[in-house]
Protein backbone atom coordinates (compact mmCIF):
# COMPACT_ATOMS: atom_id res chain seq x y z
CA UNK A 1 0.00 0.00 0.00
CA UNK A 2 2.78 2.79 0.90
CA UNK A 3 4.13 2.51 -2.48
CA UNK A 4 0.64 2.66 -4.18
CA UNK A 5 -0.24 5.84 -2.46
CA UNK A 6 1.36 8.03 -5.41
CA UNK A 7 -2.20 7.23 -7.33
CA UNK A 8 -4.15 9.43 -5.06
CA UNK A 9 -3.07 13.20 -6.15
CA UNK A 10 -4.27 14.92 -3.13
CA UNK A 11 -1.70 13.23 -1.18
CA UNK A 12 1.09 15.68 -0.14
CA UNK A 13 4.49 13.55 0.66
CA UNK A 14 6.18 14.95 3.97
CA UNK A 15 9.05 12.40 4.07
CA UNK A 16 8.59 9.74 0.58
CA UNK A 17 9.43 6.49 1.06
CA UNK A 18 12.72 5.01 -0.70
CA UNK A 19 11.54 3.75 -4.60
CA UNK A 20 13.34 0.74 -3.64
CA UNK A 21 11.21 -2.19 -2.25
CA UNK A 22 13.26 -4.47 0.02
CA UNK A 23 12.41 -8.04 0.80
CA UNK A 24 13.88 -8.21 4.71
CA UNK A 25 11.38 -8.25 7.04
CA UNK A 26 11.39 -6.16 10.65
CA UNK A 27 10.74 -7.60 13.78
CA UNK A 28 9.81 -6.42 16.69
CA UNK A 29 13.46 -4.72 18.13
CA UNK A 30 15.64 -5.81 15.35
CA UNK A 31 18.93 -5.14 15.18
CA UNK A 32 18.35 -1.97 12.14
CA UNK A 33 15.07 -0.76 14.36
CA UNK A 34 17.00 -0.43 17.28
CA UNK A 35 20.11 1.57 15.15
CA UNK A 36 17.98 3.69 13.65
CA UNK A 37 16.16 4.68 17.27
CA UNK A 38 19.06 5.57 18.64
CA UNK A 39 20.66 7.76 15.78
CA UNK A 40 17.55 9.34 16.15
CA UNK A 41 18.13 9.86 20.30
CA UNK A 42 21.40 11.18 19.40
CA UNK A 43 20.55 13.55 16.67
CA UNK A 44 17.81 14.78 18.83
CA UNK A 45 19.88 15.47 22.31
CA UNK A 46 22.69 16.76 19.94
CA UNK A 47 21.45 18.72 17.52
CA UNK A 48 22.00 22.51 17.76
CA UNK A 49 18.08 22.85 16.15
CA UNK A 50 16.56 20.48 18.34
CA UNK A 51 18.79 21.69 21.70
CA UNK A 52 15.97 25.04 21.82
CA UNK A 53 13.40 22.67 21.57
CA UNK A 54 11.99 21.30 25.07
CA UNK A 55 9.65 18.69 23.64
CA UNK A 56 11.92 17.12 21.04
CA UNK A 57 14.61 16.99 23.67
CA UNK A 58 12.08 14.87 25.50
CA UNK A 59 11.56 12.65 22.68
CA UNK A 60 15.33 11.87 22.19
CA UNK A 61 15.46 11.49 26.21
CA UNK A 62 12.52 8.79 25.76
CA UNK A 63 14.30 7.00 22.81
CA UNK A 64 17.68 6.97 24.48
CA UNK A 65 19.05 3.69 24.04
CA UNK A 66 18.92 2.25 28.23
CA UNK A 67 15.00 3.31 27.80
CA UNK A 68 14.53 1.00 24.73
CA UNK A 69 16.38 -1.77 26.02
CA UNK A 70 14.28 -1.77 28.92
CA UNK A 71 11.46 -2.17 26.94
CA UNK A 72 12.33 -4.53 24.89
CA UNK A 73 13.51 -6.98 27.59
CA UNK A 74 10.13 -6.56 29.10
CA UNK A 75 7.71 -6.81 25.90
CA UNK A 76 10.36 -10.43 25.06
CA UNK A 77 10.26 -11.79 28.56
CA UNK A 78 7.87 -14.44 27.67
CA UNK A 79 9.59 -17.12 25.56
CA UNK A 80 6.74 -19.07 25.20
CA UNK A 81 5.37 -16.19 22.23
CA UNK A 82 6.99 -16.18 19.30
CA UNK A 83 6.69 -12.54 18.46
CA UNK A 84 5.78 -10.91 15.07
CA UNK A 85 4.50 -7.24 13.96
CA UNK A 86 0.86 -6.84 13.28
CA UNK A 87 1.75 -5.07 10.09
CA UNK A 88 0.76 -2.11 8.32
CA UNK A 89 0.02 0.39 10.94
CA UNK A 90 -1.98 3.83 9.77
CA UNK A 91 -1.51 6.28 12.15
CA UNK A 92 -4.40 9.41 11.81
CA UNK A 93 -2.30 12.27 14.00
CA UNK A 94 -3.42 15.49 15.98
CA UNK A 95 -3.34 19.13 15.27
CA UNK A 96 -2.97 20.33 18.56
CA UNK A 97 -0.23 18.02 19.45
CA UNK A 98 2.29 18.47 16.74
CA UNK A 99 4.88 15.92 17.61
CA UNK A 100 2.41 13.25 19.17
CA UNK A 101 2.94 11.56 15.92
CA UNK A 102 6.60 10.61 16.54
CA UNK A 103 5.74 8.79 19.82
CA UNK A 104 2.45 6.75 17.88
CA UNK A 105 5.18 5.74 14.84
CA UNK A 106 7.92 5.03 17.14
CA UNK A 107 6.63 2.51 19.10
CA UNK A 108 4.40 1.16 16.25
CA UNK A 109 8.10 1.28 14.40
CA UNK A 110 9.72 -0.97 17.28
CA UNK A 111 7.31 -3.31 17.25
CA UNK A 112 8.36 -4.37 13.21
CA UNK A 113 5.28 -2.60 11.57
CA UNK A 114 5.24 -0.98 8.19
CA UNK A 115 3.76 2.40 8.79
CA UNK A 116 1.46 5.37 6.79
CA UNK A 117 1.60 8.23 9.00
CA UNK A 118 -1.15 11.05 8.30
CA UNK A 119 0.13 14.46 9.61
CA UNK A 120 -1.96 17.43 10.11
CA UNK A 121 -1.83 20.22 7.61
CA UNK A 122 -0.82 22.20 10.37
CA UNK A 123 2.74 22.76 10.26
CA UNK A 124 4.84 23.85 13.51
CA UNK A 125 8.52 24.84 13.58
CA UNK A 126 8.89 21.94 16.10
CA UNK A 127 7.59 19.61 13.59
CA UNK A 128 10.01 20.79 10.88
CA UNK A 129 12.63 20.11 12.82
CA UNK A 130 11.47 16.69 13.78
CA UNK A 131 10.74 15.48 10.04
CA UNK A 132 14.03 16.80 8.63
CA UNK A 133 16.09 15.15 11.52
CA UNK A 134 14.19 11.78 10.60
CA UNK A 135 14.86 12.56 7.21
CA UNK A 136 18.22 13.06 7.30
CA UNK A 137 18.80 9.56 9.21
CA UNK A 138 16.89 7.93 6.98
CA UNK A 139 18.27 9.38 3.60
CA UNK A 140 21.95 8.10 5.01
CA UNK A 141 20.87 4.85 3.45
CA UNK A 142 21.89 3.38 6.26
CA UNK A 143 18.41 1.89 7.64
CA UNK A 144 17.16 0.27 3.68
CA UNK A 145 13.94 -1.79 5.28
CA UNK A 146 12.92 1.34 7.47
CA UNK A 147 13.60 3.38 4.64
CA UNK A 148 11.06 2.18 2.32
CA UNK A 149 8.56 0.74 4.91
CA UNK A 150 7.40 3.95 6.43
CA UNK A 151 5.76 7.15 4.84
CA UNK A 152 4.76 10.47 6.25
CA UNK A 153 1.96 11.82 3.95
CA UNK A 154 -1.17 14.43 4.41
CA UNK A 155 -3.83 14.98 2.55
CA UNK A 156 -6.98 17.28 2.90
CA UNK A 157 -9.91 15.62 4.21
CA UNK A 158 -11.32 12.84 2.11
CA UNK A 159 -12.97 9.60 3.21
CA UNK A 160 -11.97 7.60 -0.18
CA UNK A 161 -8.55 8.22 0.35
CA UNK A 162 -8.74 7.32 4.19
CA UNK A 163 -11.19 3.83 2.91
CA UNK A 164 -8.42 3.03 0.92
CA UNK A 165 -5.47 3.00 3.52
CA UNK A 166 -7.83 1.46 6.32
CA UNK A 167 -8.72 -1.49 4.01
CA UNK A 168 -4.81 -2.38 3.58
CA UNK A 169 -4.19 -1.38 7.54
CA UNK A 170 -3.78 -4.12 9.70
CA UNK A 171 -4.06 -1.37 12.78
CA UNK A 172 -5.22 2.00 13.01
CA UNK A 173 -3.59 4.67 15.69
CA UNK A 174 -6.79 7.33 15.81
CA UNK A 175 -5.72 10.55 17.52
CA UNK A 176 -8.14 13.32 18.58
CA UNK A 177 -11.26 14.54 19.13
CA UNK A 178 -14.83 12.63 19.42
CA UNK A 179 -15.87 14.26 16.42
CA UNK A 180 -12.72 12.75 14.89
CA UNK A 181 -12.34 9.32 15.97
CA UNK A 182 -16.13 8.73 14.93
CA UNK A 183 -15.80 9.65 12.04
CA UNK A 184 -12.62 7.40 11.07
CA UNK A 185 -14.01 4.86 12.88
CA UNK A 186 -17.09 4.91 10.81
CA UNK A 187 -14.85 4.50 7.43
CA UNK A 188 -14.98 0.84 6.16
CA UNK A 189 -11.67 -0.68 7.64
CA UNK A 190 -10.06 -4.50 6.82
CA UNK A 191 -12.34 -6.61 8.97
CA UNK A 192 -9.46 -7.91 11.42
CA UNK A 193 -8.35 -4.41 11.69
CA UNK A 194 -7.13 -3.33 15.38
CA UNK A 195 -8.84 0.27 16.33
CA UNK A 196 -6.64 1.81 18.84
CA UNK A 197 -8.49 5.22 19.91
CA UNK A 198 -7.00 8.19 21.90
CA UNK A 199 -10.27 10.59 22.16
CA UNK A 200 -11.28 13.64 23.86
CA UNK A 201 -9.84 13.11 27.69
CA UNK A 202 -8.63 16.03 30.22
CA UNK A 203 -6.34 15.36 33.33
CA UNK A 204 -5.79 16.87 37.08
CA UNK A 205 -3.75 17.63 39.67
CA UNK A 206 -4.39 16.50 42.85
CA UNK A 207 -2.33 18.92 45.95
CA UNK A 208 -1.94 18.44 49.58
CA UNK A 209 -0.11 21.83 51.10
CA UNK A 210 -0.79 20.65 54.04
CA UNK A 211 3.15 21.12 56.18
CA UNK A 212 4.91 22.19 52.97
CA UNK A 213 7.05 25.23 53.35
CA UNK A 214 9.55 25.33 50.10
CA UNK A 215 7.11 25.05 47.06
CA UNK A 216 10.10 25.27 44.70
CA UNK A 217 10.07 21.41 43.66
CA UNK A 218 5.63 21.60 43.48
CA UNK A 219 6.44 25.00 41.31
CA UNK A 220 8.95 23.90 39.12
CA UNK A 221 6.75 20.30 38.21
CA UNK A 222 3.39 22.52 37.13
CA UNK A 223 5.37 24.56 34.95
CA UNK A 224 6.64 21.27 33.12
CA UNK A 225 3.14 19.98 32.79
CA UNK A 226 0.84 22.83 31.74
CA UNK A 227 4.31 24.29 29.44
CA UNK A 228 4.39 21.32 27.04
CA UNK A 229 2.34 21.84 23.79
CA UNK A 230 0.48 25.15 24.99
CA UNK A 231 -1.09 22.99 27.65
CA UNK A 232 -3.34 21.06 24.98
CA UNK A 233 -2.30 17.68 25.58
CA UNK A 234 -4.76 15.57 27.35
CA UNK A 235 -2.13 14.58 30.18
CA UNK A 236 -1.19 18.32 31.09
CA UNK A 237 -3.37 19.05 33.78
CA UNK A 238 -6.45 21.29 33.36
CA UNK A 239 -7.77 21.57 37.01
CA UNK A 240 -6.14 21.40 40.34
CA UNK A 241 -7.89 20.09 43.77
CA UNK A 242 -6.12 21.29 46.48
CA UNK A 243 -6.86 19.22 49.71
CA UNK A 244 -7.26 20.89 52.87
CA UNK A 245 -6.81 24.34 52.65
CA UNK A 246 -9.39 26.51 51.75
CA UNK A 247 -7.13 30.23 50.87
CA UNK A 248 -5.56 30.20 47.25
CA UNK A 249 -1.76 30.37 47.66
CA UNK A 250 -0.66 33.46 45.64
CA UNK A 251 3.06 32.62 46.30
CA UNK A 252 2.82 29.06 44.71
CA UNK A 253 1.16 30.58 41.63
CA UNK A 254 3.54 33.01 41.46
CA UNK A 255 6.57 30.66 41.99
CA UNK A 256 4.98 28.51 38.83
CA UNK A 257 4.74 31.36 36.64
CA UNK A 258 8.48 32.19 37.02
CA UNK A 259 9.42 28.67 36.30
CA UNK A 260 7.16 29.21 32.79
CA UNK A 261 9.46 30.10 30.04
CA UNK A 262 8.27 32.93 27.59
CA UNK A 263 5.63 31.69 24.95
CA UNK A 264 3.85 32.94 21.73
CA UNK A 265 0.27 32.28 22.55
CA UNK A 266 -2.55 32.48 20.32
CA UNK A 267 -3.79 35.91 19.74
CA UNK A 268 -6.68 34.87 21.04
CA UNK A 269 -5.52 33.74 24.60
CA UNK A 270 -6.55 36.45 26.32
CA UNK A 271 -10.62 36.56 25.10
CA UNK A 272 -10.33 32.78 25.88
CA UNK A 273 -9.37 33.08 29.24
CA UNK A 274 -11.60 36.03 29.80
CA UNK A 275 -14.82 33.83 28.74
CA UNK A 276 -14.23 31.08 30.70
CA UNK A 277 -13.40 33.59 33.73
CA UNK A 278 -16.91 35.12 32.69
CA UNK A 279 -19.24 31.69 31.96
CA UNK A 280 -17.92 30.72 35.84
CA UNK A 281 -18.53 34.13 37.05
CA UNK A 282 -22.47 33.78 35.53
CA UNK A 283 -22.19 29.71 36.77
CA UNK A 284 -21.84 31.97 40.94
CA UNK A 285 -18.55 29.69 40.78
CA UNK A 286 -16.16 32.20 40.44
CA UNK A 287 -14.10 33.07 43.84
CA UNK A 288 -10.72 34.61 42.55
CA UNK A 289 -8.96 35.59 39.88
CA UNK A 290 -4.89 35.71 39.41
CA UNK A 291 -3.76 37.10 35.75
CA UNK A 292 -0.40 37.03 35.25
CA UNK A 293 1.27 37.48 32.14
CA UNK A 294 1.73 33.19 31.03
CA UNK A 295 -0.02 32.03 33.65
CA UNK A 296 -4.06 32.77 34.50
CA UNK A 297 -5.74 30.86 37.61
CA UNK A 298 -9.44 30.42 38.59
CA UNK A 299 -10.46 29.55 41.89
CA UNK A 300 -13.97 28.15 41.87
CA UNK A 301 -16.13 27.23 44.65
CA UNK A 302 -17.03 23.97 42.97
CA UNK A 303 -15.97 21.97 39.55
CA UNK A 304 -18.53 20.12 36.74
CA UNK A 305 -16.44 19.08 34.00
CA UNK A 306 -18.82 21.71 31.65
CA UNK A 307 -16.00 24.32 32.64
CA UNK A 308 -13.98 22.48 30.46
CA UNK A 309 -15.67 23.58 27.28
CA UNK A 310 -14.15 26.84 27.87
CA UNK A 311 -10.62 26.10 28.44
CA UNK A 312 -8.22 26.48 24.90
CA UNK A 313 -5.02 25.58 27.24
CA UNK A 314 -2.45 28.23 26.97
CA UNK A 315 -1.75 28.67 31.03
CA UNK A 316 -5.05 28.05 32.68
CA UNK A 317 -5.69 27.09 35.40
CA UNK A 318 -9.42 25.96 37.51
CA UNK A 319 -8.37 25.84 40.93
CA UNK A 320 -10.78 24.18 43.54
CA UNK A 321 -9.84 23.60 47.63
CA UNK A 322 -11.46 20.07 48.88
CA UNK A 323 -11.83 18.45 52.10
CA UNK A 324 -11.01 15.02 51.18
CA UNK A 325 -9.74 13.38 48.18
CA UNK A 326 -12.69 11.16 48.74
CA UNK A 327 -14.92 14.22 47.39
CA UNK A 328 -13.25 13.35 43.76
CA UNK A 329 -15.26 10.39 43.15
CA UNK A 330 -18.69 12.60 42.66
CA UNK A 331 -16.68 15.39 40.35
CA UNK A 332 -14.41 13.15 37.73
CA UNK A 333 -15.78 10.77 35.57
CA UNK A 334 -14.46 8.75 32.28
CA UNK A 335 -12.57 11.45 30.46
CA UNK A 336 -10.39 11.89 33.37
CA UNK A 337 -6.60 10.58 31.58
CA UNK A 338 -4.38 11.30 34.23
CA UNK A 339 -4.24 12.38 37.61
CA UNK A 340 -0.76 14.20 38.52
CA UNK A 341 -0.01 14.28 42.17
CA UNK A 342 2.20 16.18 44.87
CA UNK A 343 2.28 15.39 49.16
CA UNK A 344 -0.61 12.30 48.42
CA UNK A 345 0.35 8.96 50.03
CA UNK A 346 -0.12 5.91 48.09
CA UNK A 347 -2.21 4.60 49.84
CA UNK A 348 -4.97 7.04 49.47
CA UNK A 349 -4.39 7.46 45.93
CA UNK A 350 -4.89 3.83 45.65
CA UNK A 351 -7.85 3.49 47.46
CA UNK A 352 -9.20 6.46 45.10
CA UNK A 353 -8.84 4.59 41.82
CA UNK A 354 -10.69 1.39 43.65
CA UNK A 355 -13.10 3.42 44.50
CA UNK A 356 -13.45 5.44 40.60
CA UNK A 357 -16.11 3.90 38.02
CA UNK A 358 -13.99 1.02 36.35
CA UNK A 359 -13.46 2.96 33.03
CA UNK A 360 -12.00 6.28 35.14
CA UNK A 361 -8.31 7.22 35.34
CA UNK A 362 -5.72 5.65 32.95
CA UNK A 363 -2.60 7.08 34.83
CA UNK A 364 -1.44 8.52 38.00
CA UNK A 365 1.80 10.15 37.90
CA UNK A 366 4.01 12.49 40.56
CA UNK A 367 3.30 16.19 39.71
CA UNK A 368 6.28 16.94 36.65
CA UNK A 369 5.69 13.67 35.32
CA UNK A 370 2.26 14.32 33.24
CA UNK A 371 4.11 14.79 29.64
CA UNK A 372 6.00 11.20 29.90
CA UNK A 373 5.04 9.16 27.62
CA UNK A 374 4.99 5.51 28.46
CA UNK A 375 4.20 2.22 26.24
CA UNK A 376 1.26 2.13 28.63
CA UNK A 377 -1.17 4.46 27.54
CA UNK A 378 -4.95 5.23 27.71
CA UNK A 379 -5.15 1.85 29.09
CA UNK A 380 -3.34 0.50 26.23
CA UNK A 381 -0.37 -1.58 26.09
CA UNK A 382 0.86 -0.22 23.03
CA UNK A 383 3.25 -3.53 22.64
CA UNK A 384 0.95 -5.57 22.73
CA UNK A 385 -2.21 -4.10 20.24
CA UNK A 386 1.01 -2.84 18.18
CA UNK A 387 2.16 -7.04 17.45
CA UNK A 388 1.57 -10.23 17.42
CA UNK A 389 2.01 -13.95 19.25
CA UNK A 390 2.24 -16.71 17.93
CA UNK A 391 2.06 -19.88 19.78
CA UNK A 392 3.39 -22.76 18.93
CA UNK A 393 3.02 -26.47 20.98
CA UNK A 394 5.62 -28.78 20.61
CA UNK A 395 4.51 -31.93 19.86
CA UNK A 396 6.01 -35.25 20.59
Amino acid sequence: MIHRLKHFPEITYVLQPSEQQFSGKLSPFSEEIISFVNALSQALLKGSDSANQPNLVALGYWLRKSNIESIKSEFLGNSAYIYKPVGTVFHITPANVDIQFAYSWLISLLMGNLNIIRLSQQESEERTILLNVIGSIIDSQAYPNIASNNVFITYPHNDQITKAISLESDARMIWGSDTTTRAIKAITSKVSCRDIVFSDKYSICLLDLQGVSDYHQLANGLARDIQAFSQLACSSPKVIFSVGKSNLPEDLIDKVYRHLTKENYSSARTTNHLVAQQMCAARNELLKVVRLPQLTVLQLSAFSTEVLDWHNGEGLLYWINIESIEQLTNVIDEKCQTISHFNIDQTLLIKLINELPINTVDRVVPVGQALNFSIVWDGYDLTEYLSRKVTVIPGR
